[in-house]
């Protein structure tokens, strides 16, 4: 179902004919593609290595039990037509493991694999890995193709997010592919000669080969130090408010109520997230009326939404009670004991998935940041905090909120404003920081800073 609604989004034709087969062990005949996209298994040992031992399709020396990504690779080749092309997105270690060097020395002589692309950290699951692209091609009459393109796109990042986190900037990586290949940009990629690849280790990794690009690092420099300097002065002039606030040694006489009380006086709201129906999530480039969708992976990994819905789709959705949509005031409480936290979602309006909580406050008595602070306080998630055999996570109708006037609520509430304010100048800083410091790293190395 989802490779079938994944093709009619991309696929203009009327029909779709999707089979459910072990190609690899298949003994029926494939047909001659012209076109293979594939994303293989990977760090697969029982892929039929005994059973497969005299197959035909090895063009490049049996693959080892270990790497079972070549013998994928191998069996796309033989699955080319005469001008067939393949594009395979497999992991780094696959360009580089000694197990795999014979094979990969043998596809290099014999003209199969033409480019080797590197996606930065977060282009595909697993998300924290920067994944690599071969195109392939099938084998050619000469004996020794003259060179392999290589292109390192690891550094093509959006801007940090909020979080701090990084997204793929596609349309840099896009660009910079599609530049090298076209020979129009030599932008962080190269053409290596085989001759100079055929050694001990056949390493095909493209940073290894591919120059790193410094003059845009020199373009984009002042415009790091503006952003640095931005964030920095932030920090500071919160820093300098937030300092100023008081420890006092006796606590307020307020009593605490449960978010479960709470919701049964009709001060708030409370309502879970929910698993989106088939057919209507989308990955991919966000446009501008598109709704993300939060899943507990995306906090997990550290980075933005993933998913997103359509404006129409989230109407309707919406009206069946398929969804559970945030808007402006809305609290956001994540269940999960290793990913628990709690915020005002002032990006709304967001679609939330399973293991994450809508609480929608009464604002006329219950302040949003102020709510947000107490719930997402770590003593409170330790005694709402429920464990099972395999998991722990917290009950939101546990957490507790003091019992306070409206008016000191947001007084409280302003400050917490404040707090997150201070935490995310802090990571700009560091995020800005840091790709300062790769920034000025290849400069030196390149001899252009005195």
């Amino acid at each position: 179902m989802l490779a079938r609604t994944r093709l009619s989004l991309l696929a203009e034709a009327p029909e779709i004919d999707l089979r459910t087969i072990d190609t690899l062990r298949s003994e029926s005949p494939v047909a001659a593609a012209d076109v293979i996209l594939c994303n293989p298994p990977t760090n697969e040992r029982d892929w039929g290595h005994a059973e497969l031992a005299t197959d035909r399709r090895w063009l490049f020396g049996l693959p080892p039990r270990t790497e079972s990504e070549l013998a994928w690779v191998q069996h796309i080749v033989s699955t080319l037509s005469d001008d067939g092309v393949a594009v395979v997105l497999l992991p780094p270690a696959v360009a580089s493991r000694r197990a795999g060097r014979r094979i990969r020395a043998a596809m290099l002589r014999a003209g199969s694999l033409r480019a080797a692309i590197a996606l930065p950290p977060g282009a595909a699951p697993p998300f924290g890995v920067g994944l690599h692209l071969w195109i392939l091609k099938p084998p050619t009459q000469r004996r020794t193709a003259p060179s392999l393109l290589m292109v390192d796109t690891a550094d093509c990042r959006a801007t940090l997010s909020a979080a701090g986190a990084q997204a793929v900037d596609w349309d840099a990586v896009r660009d910079r592919v599609f530049g090298a290949m076209a020979g129009k940009t030599r932008e962080s990629s190269i053409e290596v000669p085989v001759l100079d690849l055929l050694g001990e280790e056949t390493d095909l990794t493209p940073a290894r080969h591919a120059p790193t690009n410094v003059s845009v690092s020199v373009i984009n420099q002042r415009r790091s130090w503006r952003q640095f300097d931005s964030s920095l002065q932030e920090a500071q002039d919160l820093g300098k408010v937030l300092r100023d606030l008081k420890v006092v040694r006796e606590v307020a006489d307020a009593h605490a109520v449960a978010v479960a009380d709470l919701e049964q006086a009709g001060t708030l709201a409370l309502a879970p997230g929910q698993a989106i129906p088939d057919g209507y999530i989308r990955r991919g480039e966000r446009p501008d009326d598109g709704v993300p969708v939060l899943t507990v992976a995306d906090l997990r990994e550290g980075q933005p939404p993933q998913f997103w819905i359509t404006a129409e789709d989230v109407e309707q959705l919406e009206r069946d009670k398929g969804i559970t949509l945030t808007s402006s005031n809305d609290v956001v409480v994540v269940v999960p004991s290793a990913e628990f936290s709690a915020w005002v979602d002032v990006a709304a309006p967001t679609v939330l998935g399973p293991h994450i909580h809508r609480l929608r406050p009464d604002t006329e008595h219950l302040d949003p940041w102020f709510l947000a602070a107490c719930l997402r306080a770590h003593f409170n998630a330790r005694q709402a905090g429920t464990h099972a055999t395999t998991t722990s996570r917290v009950d939101p109708r546990r957490l507790l909120v003091p019992r306070l006037p409206i008016g000191e609520q947001r007084r409280y509430g302003d400050i917490h404003r404040r707090l997150v304010r201070f935490e995310h100048a802090i990571a700009n800083v560091g995020g800005v920081g840091a790709t300062l410091s790769r920034t000025l790293t290849e400069l030196l190395a390149a001899g252009r800073l005195r």
